[in-house]
């Protein structure tokens, strides 16, 4: 999930893929060892936090034909980057499949009269605040262009010319999590990593 879209074109199918240390920050705080847990990742896309999850575990991607909203996916804890725009269903899903739940999510989703009832109803036990930005996007460099390409873009930026690289939007995001089973290694409450 990125805000990078604000303005300007998304990248396609809402692929924002996970910086590593995003995820590795959030397994740092979770006790990855429990044994006889199964791990899911529903929004798989490249692996990025699939591939960093102990086994065993189970995956959704829509990409990939399966869909996470209508598709049962059992499992112990959920770990997921969930497309900004359907975050509430993903979320509402994962917490009638699984006791621990993460989400990476921009820290703007706490706000809005419209899920005022939704955070009342089910208020997280963690918040897991990124203490840096990260990079969801590549954009063009030259001032006032902007334009934005999927992270691992490696050409030269199709409206100006000019060099691409890394870039973060201007916002703050967090791991968001309903730990119902015990999986955090720290008591419930907010937390800057």
């Amino acid at each position: 999930m990125s805000a990078a879209g604000r303005g300007s074109a998304r990248i396609d199918n809402d692929y924002y893929p996970t910086p590593s240390w995003c995820v590795d920050a959030l397994l740092a705080e979770l006790r990855t060892d429990m044994s006889g847990l199964v791990w899911s990742e529903p929004c798989r896309a490249d692996g990025a936090i699939y591939n960093r999850l102990p086994q065993p575990k189970v995956w959704a991607e829509l990409r990939h034909g399966v869909d996470y909203l209508t598709t049962p996916l059992p499992a112990d804890v959920v770990v997921t980057n969930p497309p900004f725009s359907i975050a509430e269903p993903f979320i509402r899903k994962s917490l009638s499949e699984a006791r621990g739940v993460f989400y990476l999510m921009r820290l703007n989703f706490l706000g809005g009269q419209e899920r005022r009832k939704f955070w009342i109803e089910h208020r997280p036990s963690h918040l897991f605040v990124l203490s840096r930005r990260p990079a969801f996007v590549a954009v063009c460099q030259v001032k006032g262009c902007g334009a934005k390409y999927p992270l691992d873009y490696t050409g030269r930026c199709e409206a100006c010319g000019g060099p691409v690289g890394p870039g973060t939007d201007a916002t703050e995001y967090a791991w968001f999590g309903w730990d119902r089973l015990g999986v955090c290694r720290r008591k419930p409450g907010i937390y800057w990593i």
